[in-house]
């Protein structure tokens, strides 16, 4: 079903150039020792190749919006 979700919403951002990319992250690699913020931050760095800076701007950006 992730899989499935990941395709439409890539069709989706293809189509549209202002919907975001969906991006999927296994969460059984995330310790407490880092916030949730900054584990994504670091895997969108390791995995996706996002330099830190930009990684670390884009969830802090996005979990604003959720937490609002």
């Amino acid at each position: 079903m992730l899989l499935e979700l990941a395709r439409q919403l890539i069709e989706r951002a293809r189509a549209d150039v202002t919907e975001s990319i969906p991006v999927v992250f296994n969460l059984s690699s995330w310790t407490e020792k880092l916030s949730l913020a900054d584990w994504l931050a670091r895997e969108l760095n390791n995995i996706y190749t996002i330099p830190k800076k930009t990684a670390l701007t884009w969830v802090k950006e996005n979990f604003s919006t959720v937490h609002e």
